[in-house]
């Protein structure tokens, strides 16, 4: 299942569960940097200097199993990717 397509730079994205927002990218070296917020649990999740292709496990509560933030894209306006959920989410 696909979470989001674009985040576009220093605009949030979100749904019921989590948000996003992207801060800065380096489209020649594909790595970016933002934030996930897990909505449910108020946290936040740092990305920090990561590159493109790079899986992230997220691990809720709610959920026995991580599921992996997935960015395939990076642009000089934001990235593109998505967020497999786990089975029974």
């Amino acid at each position: 299942m696909r979470i989001f397509g674009d985040l576009d730079r220093n605009e949030g994205h979100g749904s019921n569960d989590l948000s996003g927002s992207v801060l800065n990218t380096d489209v020649s070296h594909q790595r970016f940097r933002g934030y996930i917020f897990l909505t449910n649990e108020g946290k936040t999740l740092w990305l920090n200097n990561l590159n493109a292709k790079e899986d992230v496990d997220l691990y809720a509560q709610q959920y026995s199993h991580p599921y992996s933030l997935i960015v395939t894209t990076v642009s000089k306006d934001g990235v593109v990717g998505y967020l497999p959920l786990p089975a029974g989410a």
